[in-house]
């Protein structure tokens, strides 16, 4: 057809005939007679020095005739006289006079009309010469040909700087123009001009060019008319309402230029090339935009569903699958993005996707560097448990991968026919087999179909072992059921949810343990409160939960019960005396219950509420119990404690106590006088005030944070063992490989966290402690012994 790079078409080329003869070949004729002799020179004599305008003499007319019989010869002689008269005297006029200037509108219509003019001019002698009309459409193919050579050299093209095609790449560049400013311009008089030159190019062969530069003129036309429909408007479709506005006005005039160029051709046919332009640019301008598209999902579903309208071809697939990576690439996959933001941008992408592309082809290329990089993120699995789970822990964007699980859990297992041979019992074939189609072109040799559409397996399959998504399940439900008060419905739903979509596995066992144990010592605590030795308990509101320690995850009991397992910090502490009497009571119950039993209190997990009274305000808190016993130091008579007292005192660790001393002051109950100095604010605080405390504190504050920075690396030191073993028997490594053995062969157990970065900042703090050097480029090997 007539439009260049429809889909599934090749690229129309403008294509020009070009004689490859020799500009002035030789002449080679006998004539039988002295009069036919006589009659051939003069006729040659004629068209070899001829003048274009004159009328040949009686003489030469009477030769012609008479070598009627050497119509061939007469001819070639004919055009190498008008080859050399054209490349001698005719030629510059076909150029452009200043080279420099691309755009000259007056100059290449004069050009053009210097191409009727010199038809008229070398057709004029052809009346006197006898020819039939097949010899007239070979003169006329010869100037067409002599033309295309000065204006439409086939190898110009707007980025060759080769001089001898720089005047061909300027005419088309100015057809362009011409044709942009007047074709479509709503004056019917200059439309006329421009259908008059049309006809004038069209009849020197240059119809294809013609085509060409309208084919690219309404392109131009389409795209500005498409940019100002639809730039930032996703909500809707528009394909229909942009195709009738063009073909409004515009319809009659590609029909008119086609007609002109000779084609046969009706309404439908130019309705239905308009249509494919229209959805070329529009596909293009949606691919374009694609990444803000998947950002304002689901509202922009019906940009996508015109996406899916319109991409046909392997190339235009291609030109998604980089564009869109290359802005995911830029907008997303880089540190200054926050993990929440890159895991809701990809379960939005895998949404937007699945409707460009059903059958998740694209969607897979797409998402494997977005998956790379969330696997590298230290927080990733944390956010998305989060989010399974529906908590309100930073994550109010996941809230949808919840919603996810529970359309998982509700939706019923697929069932599948399956045919059974009655001979034998052997499986036929199931009732998927026979809608079996091979996966298209374009996908990865491990293109898995049936997994692209899941959501939760997507974010969860992350990882290679599933294992991970169970120890942050196992320690999420945890610390949701040590800060409950015996009401487990709402975590009981979840954890069938997450059975139901991971199946009800061994690793789920420690789960129902804990559960257990909480209903447990919901009846337990019922039935000690109801004793009537159990008044201190009602009065002290003291409840209690008992764990199973084994079945709880180490973070959680094996540290509290003082056994420093991982940051090398104890976590236990001295309660009150009246406190402790408590835990003793409660304790001698449960054994009179649990005959052989004895409770062990995991001091600072659990719930306090603490009511404080101060001068001018009453508040209360809810709060961990070593938090509660730091603030329980402070009173009437003790207003101001430093840190190493306080520590003293609760024989707290000093990690914990600070921690403890930080949530105080930033609640506005104490102040930090002085280095790890604090005392009660008894009156609160304006706003003006506190803001000049803070610049006053600003120095002790860094200091502090230097203190944090030691306990930090010292959390860090049960790695070095490890460390040290990998260095020994594998030499010098770089941070990321170090990162990579660790995490397969430091034990879970031991509960140390961290990332590449915090990582590589303790190996540089092992360097400056003289136990480990540098080399190379950031290689880190153990220092020898001196």
């Amino acid at each position: 057809m007539f439009f260049p790079q429809r889909p599934g078409r090749a690229p129309l080329r403008c294509s020009v005939a070009v004689f490859k003869a020799q500009i002035f070949p030789a002449v080679s004729v006998q004539p039988q007679t002295p009069s036919q002799e006589i009659s051939w020179n003069n006729a040659v004599e004629w068209l070899n020095n001829f003048n274009f305008h004159e009328i040949p003499s009686d003489e030469v007319q009477i030769s012609l005739k008479n070598l009627s019989e050497y119509e061939s010869e007469v001819l070639e002689v004919y055009l190498t006289s008008m080859r050399r008269h054209f490349f001698q005297h005719e030629v510059e006029s076909l150029k452009y006079s200043n080279s420099q200037v691309t755009i000259d509108e007056n100059q290449t219509v004069q050009i053009i009309h210097k191409m009727r003019d010199l038809k008229k001019k070398y057709f004029f002698p052809l009346q006197f010469i006898k020819l039939r009309e097949s010899k007239l459409v070979t003169v006329d193919q010869v100037l067409n040909g002599l033309f295309a050579t000065v204006l439409l050299d086939e190898t110009s093209t707007i980025t060759n700087e080769d001089p001898k095609n720089y005047n061909a790449m300027i005419f088309v560049e100015n057809l362009k123009h011409l044709f942009g400013n007047y074709f479509y311009h709503n004056d019917e008089t200059m439309f006329s001009n421009i259908m008059s030159l049309v006809e004038i190019l069209v009849s020197a062969n240059m119809a294809n060019a013609v085509k060409y530069i309208v084919a690219i003129v309404t392109k131009q036309m389409v795209k500005q008319k498409i940019q100002w429909f639809d730039v930032g408007k996703w909500d809707e479709k528009i394909f229909t309402v942009i195709s009738k506005d063009i073909k409004k006005g515009k319809m009659k005039r590609l029909l008119d230029c086609y007609i002109f160029c000779g084609d046969d051709i009706t309404n439908e046919n130019v309705a239905e090339e308009l249509d494919s332009i229209i959805g070329d640019e529009l596909l293009k301008l949606r691919i374009d935009e694609l990444y803000e598209i998947v950002g304002d999902f689901p509202r922009s579903s019906p940009a996508l569903e015109e996406i899916n309208d319109f991409i046909k071809t392997p190339a235009q697939r291609s030109y998604l699958v980089s564009t869109f990576g290359d802005a995911v690439k830029k907008n997303l996959l880089h540190p200054g993005a926050t993990t929440i933001s890159i895991i809701s941008f990809y379960i939005s992408m895998i949404k937007s996707l699945l409707i460009v592309d059903p059958k998740g082809v694209l969607l897979d290329r797409v998402c494997r560097p977005i998956r790379r990089y969330l696997k590298e993120r230290h927080d990733t699995i944390k956010f998305i448990v989060s989010g399974l789970l529906d908590t309100e822990d930073h994550n109010h964007k996941l809230t949808q991968l919840s919603e996810e699980l529970k359309k998982a859990a509700e939706q019923k297992i697929k069932t599948t026919s399956i045919v059974v041979d009655e001979m034998n019992g052997q499986e036929l074939y199931t009732e998927e087999s026979l809608d079996w189609a091979p996966d298209p072109i374009d996908a990865l040799p491990d293109f898995k179909r049936n997994k692209v559409g899941d959501i939760i397996e997507a974010v969860t399959s992350l990882f290679d072992s599933k294992n991970f998504f169970i120890n942050e399940f196992i320690k999420h439900f945890s610390r949701q059921l040590i800060n409950i008060d015996y009401d487990i419905d709402i975590i009981l739903s979840k954890l069938n949810l997450l059975k139901a979509k991971f199946g009800n596995s061994n690793e789920f066992d420690s789960l129902d343990v804990m559960v257990r144990d909480i209903i447990e010592s919901k009846n337990i605590d019922s039935f000690i409160q109801k004793q009537a030795s159990a008044q201190a308990f009602r009065g002290a509101n003291f409840h209690s939960t008992v764990l199973s320690y084994l079945f709880w995850p180490n973070d959680l009991v094996k540290v509290n019960q003082g056994e420093s397992v991982g940051s090398g910090r104890s976590t236990s502490f001295i309660l009150p005396t009246e406190i402790q009497k408590l835990y003793d009571d409660y304790s001698e119950k449960y054994s009179e219950i649990k005959l052989g039993r004895q409770l062990k209190p995991v001091h600072n997990l659990g719930k306090v509420t603490v009511e404080l009274e101060l001068k001018d305000r009453v508040k209360s808190f809810q709060v961990t119990p070593d938090v509660a016993m730091v603030i329980y130091q402070f009173n009437d008579d003790v207003q101001t404690l430093d840190l190493d007292q306080i520590t003293e005192k609760l024989q707290m660790d000093s990690f914990m106590a600070r921690k403890a001393c930080s949530y105080w002051v930033k609640e506005g109950i104490l102040e930090e006088v002085d280095d790890d100095e604090y005392r009660v604010l008894e009156t609160e605080k304006k706003s003006g005030q506190i803001l000049d405390d803070r610049s006053i504190m600003a120095k002790p504050m860094v200091e502090s944070d230097e203190k944090d920075s030691d306990n930090k690396f010292k959390e860090m030191e049960v790695l070095f063992p490890f460390i040290n073993g990998m260095l020994t028997n594998l030499g010098s490594m770089e941070v990321a490989k170090i990162k990579s053995f660790l995490s397969m062969a430091f034990p879970a157990e031991l509960n140390v966290s961290f990332n590449e970065a915090q990582l590589e900042e303790y190996l540089n703090f092992l360097v400056d402690e003289d136990k480990l050097e540098m080399v190379g480029n950031k290689m880190y090997k153990l220092r020898p012994a001196n």
